[in-house]
């Protein structure tokens, strides 16, 4: 079965290479103002989001290195992302079988979830994509 070009993005999205974790990820802690804070939070997430030409191995969709990455993604997020990859990484973690190929596709995915994936997808569009 051929991938579907959504299905193509989305996969890209969440699939991830280690990522570091910066230290402008970590908060404010040292006495930057929450817009600074949000602004190196963005930029420590947008540096390791991954790109639209990632290709998969479709063992590594739903693998628990695949759902670690996804928290590791999901830590260094801007406030208004967090939740969204906390369903989304949720649903990798309970959901999704890398020898289950049906698992992986995200119309077979709950709406809440595709939802979820939509407003990160636009969050990297708007603000990580050059």
């Amino acid at each position: 079965m051929g991938r579907t070009p959504q299905r193509r993005f989305w996969l890209t999205l969440f699939t991830l290479v280690p990522l570091t974790v910066s230290a402008a990820a970590c908060g404010n802690d040292d006495g930057a103002t929450d817009t600074e804070a949000d602004t190196a939070d963005r930029a420590a997430f947008c540096a390791d989001a991954p790109g639209p030409s990632v290709e998969l191995r479709e063992s590594y969709v739903g693998s628990a290195g695949h759902v670690e990455d996804l928290r590791q993604l999901r830590s260094q997020a801007p406030t208004e992302l967090r939740d969204d990859l906390d369903l989304i990484t949720r649903h990798f973690d309970n959901a999704v079988d890398p020898s289950d190929p049906n698992s992986q596709l995200t119309e077979n995915f709950p709406e809440e979830v595709n939802a979820a994936i939509a407003r990160v997808t636009a969050y990297i569009d708007e603000n990580c994509v050059e």
